[in-house]
């Protein structure tokens, strides 16, 4: 009996020693994590920044809706430019909420993002000219404050998020280039027609 409990003494030492460890550990994790991504998008920052600015056109690109097909959107009064809102609904997505908060034409918004029980998040984004391209960065931030358990979250936010942030912004450049391609193919149709209109008034 004395030999089974010196044993179950010396395993809750263990664990205590181990919990200890532990939270020493995790006071020394950052509080705030951010979760960045970069892409260069053939198309000029115009049509790129019309899809992240009008919240209606997320579903068309975002990547959680090819892993939750079945999320439910409702859309606030307003779906443009700052002030603009949507809570989403999915059974692997989960429940949440995004605003804008701040934007700057063709050049960068910030976003509010709310997830269920999980606090909130700010998300940015910029779009920087590079040639006839576009550089675009998406990022998030997250502060778990003292919750160690958040803390220890964090560590795994760049493995969890980075490759939907790839997959989002790969599905975001081909309907900004699809967008941009169908503009320019219009504008050459009705030089073309401005130009035919020209000659036949010349010739009359």
């Amino acid at each position: 009996i004395f030999s089974i409990m010196k044993v179950v003494i010396i395993l809750l030492w263990i664990v205590v020693i181990v919990a200890v460890l532990l939270g020493w550990r995790l006071l020394f994790i950052p509080k705030e994590v951010t979760v960045s991504r970069q892409a260069e998008i053939a198309a000029p920052p115009t049509y790129i920044f019309e899809q992240v600015n009008n919240l209606k056109y997320w579903p068309s690109w975002m990547p959680w809706l090819e892993t939750d097909p079945e999320m439910k959107f409702s859309y606030g009064e307003q779906v443009e430019g700052e002030g603009a809102s949507y809570s989403w609904k999915g059974e692997k997505a989960g429940n949440g909420s995004l605003s804008i908060v701040k934007t700057e034409e063709n050049k960068s918004i910030q976003t509010a993002i709310a997830f269920e029980g999980q606090g909130e998040s700010i998300g940015n984004w910029s779009f920087t000219p590079k040639g006839d391209n576009t550089l675009v960065s998406w990022s998030m931030t997250t502060d778990a404050g003292n919750d160690p358990f958040g803390r220890f979250v964090n560590l795994l936010m760049d493995g969890l998020l980075g490759p939907d942030f790839e997959w989002g912004l790969d599905n975001l450049g081909e309907v900004a280039i699809a967008r941009y391609q169908k503009a320019s193919e219009a504008e050459v149709q009705e030089l073309a027609a401005e130009t035919e209109t020209k000659s036949l008034e010349i010739t009359e």
